[in-house]
Formats: C-alpha cells, structure tokens, sequence
C-alpha cells in the first residue's frame, strides 16, 4: 500500500505492505485523514516517532468481524492494554503501556490502509458528513476541558491562538452559551472566521481572566497564557510541544494557579456534538477553506498546513 512515511524529520511517499489484522483487528480502508498540529510537532521531534503518522480520520472497514464490516467509523486513538490499574480503573488514555494512533508505536491514518482494535472503533451516523466525521478528534479534544473544569456565566474565559484547535475550542465554548475571547496575533484575519467571538490582540489585554486555554502549539504561548491569568485563575494546556518548556514556577506558586493538562476527549461525546451542531463544519467546504490532496502531494499538504486561516488540511485521494 502507499503511505507517507516520516523518518529522521523528513516525510517520504512509498510503498509498504498491506497491513494485517489480528486476531480482535479491523482492516480499516482510509476515506480522509487530516494534518493536524501535532503532525507537524512530530516533524519537529515530538516522541521521536518514525512510520506512518495520521490521527485524524475517517475510514470504512474493510475485513473484520460481520458486526463491523463495511461499517464507517472513526477510532479513539489510545490503544489500552485493558489489563492494569489505569485501565481497571477507567484511565485507559493514561494507560502506561498504550499505544497512540499515528504518534506512538503504532501506525497511523496516513496510508490507504491501517489496522484498529474493534474495541477502539465509533460507527457513524449516516447523516454525519466525511468531513464532519475528520473533525470528531480535535472535537472530541476540545469536548474535554468541559470535563475537566467547571463553568459557569460569570467565567471570564480566554483563549491564547486561533489556529484549527483554538477555533475548534472557541466554537465548543460559545454553542454552550460561554462569553469567550480569544488572543491572537492579527485581529483581522482571524475575526472573519469567528462569529460572536471577541477577538484581542496583546495590546487589546486589559483585565485579566480566571480561565486561560492554551492552544497555540508553540513554546511561547505558555508565556502569552501567564501573562493573561488573574491570581487564582486555571491555565488549561491543550498544546503539545516538541522542546522543553522553562516556566516561572515562583509565579504559579505566589498568585496559586492551576495548571491542567488536558489531551484526548470522548469520541463518543464528540458524535452527539456534532449531530447537534455540525453544520457549521460543512460550510468549510464551501467556503474554500478546506485544502484536500493526494498522499503522493503530501510535501505541498504539510506546507498548506502551517496556514492557520484554513480550516483543515486533509489527504482525500487514494489510488486502491
């Protein structure tokens, strides 16, 4: 099958085998796949990963059991040993000997085919569209900070960086009813693709707020993040980094903020969301704000990646 293959930092497009389920496996034949932020960390270093990356997507099943066969699913991307303490105890995200779908030890969504645990598997409402189906993972991760922190009307909420998962968690926020700001470097692009959002700027920063979510995936939005947070305020990290971060640990101790880290969320909690409130989504595509290619065009795909103003970056072309 083809793939695109990360090694060393670099991406390649070649041919590997087929891949083959074992015993408990689907075959999952790849509809799309989106590049997301952490793709383009783990070009960076991130997890010293080498194979095939790809967390984002949207697949039919190809062999598998009869209950799953020609099935169109999505996967939560943790692949759990289900045996230990963590995962006896409903922790299967922290599970120590987990596996992480495209990012670690185990083969990602980049390729025409890719091999899933059932156990990992979401089917799919037919009313839900294949790219609404693509955006169930960041979805699903911005659903989390709701089940990690409690709000309520009177939060002042902001949001550091507007790009693909800063956007996502601005949307999730304000169709709760949530006043929401979100910090970004150039108000006007970002102001035409986030309705109902005030949209500030570091000169715009006045008062504080006592929910910061940082969502830049760059090392100095950590520092954008503290410079915003009141006294006893919560910082919550949604960005992944490839380098090591220096804090000023005096500043979180003296002024008692928390810090929560926050990753992967409820596929399932992502589904029900986007029944209810995907239509947005779908204007994308009309808007030209949705770049798709073919694996062998991978190296224009990334490229096209690092442009925040779109909304997605997907590999919808597959040659089987």
């Amino acid at each position: 099958m083809k793939c695109i293959w990360l090694e060393a930092g670099a991406l390649q497009h070649k041919n590997v085998p087929t891949p083959q389920p074992a015993q408990g496996e689907c075959l999952l034949a790849i509809k799309q796949a989106g590049i997301c932020g952490t793709d383009r960390e783990l070009l960076r270093g991130y997890y010293n990963f080498q194979g095939i990356a790809g967390h984002e997507f949207v697949a039919t099943v190809e062999r598998g059991s009869a209950a799953w066969q020609d099935k169109r699913v999505v996967a939560d991307i943790n692949i759990s040993c289900e045996v230990c303490e963590h995962c006896s105890r409903g922790l299967q995200h922290h599970c120590p000997q987990r596996r992480v779908i495209g990012i670690k030890d185990q083969t990602g969504a980049f390729a025409e085919y890719m091999c899933i645990p059932e156990r990992n598997l979401f089917e799919l409402p037919a009313s839900m569209s294949d790219y609404q189906a693509v955006q169930l993972e960041p979805l699903a991760a911005a659903l989390q900070i709701l089940d990690q922190i409690a709000l309520d009307a009177t939060d002042r909420v902001l949001v550091v960086g507007a790009g693909r998962l800063g956007r996502m968690v601005c949307r999730v926020l304000k169709a709760r009813g949530q006043k929401v700001s979100v910090l970004v470097r150039d108000k006007a692009k970002v102001a035409k693709t986030l309705d109902g959002i005030d949209v500030l700027s570091q000169a715009d920063l006045g008062s504080l707020f006592n929910i910061v979510i940082e969502c830049t995936g760059h090392e100095d939005g950590m520092a954008l993040a503290l410079a915003a947070i009141e006294p006893r305020g919560t910082i919550v990290v949604k960005s992944t980094y490839a380098n090591s971060l220096t804090i000023d640990m005096s500043q979180l101790v003296v002024n008692e903020i928390s810090l929560v880290g926050s990753r992967c969320g409820d596929l399932g909690k992502a589904i029900s969301w986007m029944v209810d409130n995907g239509e947005e989504f779908d204007l994308h595509l009309k808007n030209d704000k949705v770049h798709a290619f073919a694996l062998s065009e991978y190296q224009q795909a990334f490229d096209e990646a690092a442009n925040t103003g779109l909304e997605k970056v997907i590999f919808n072309q597959f040659d089987r």
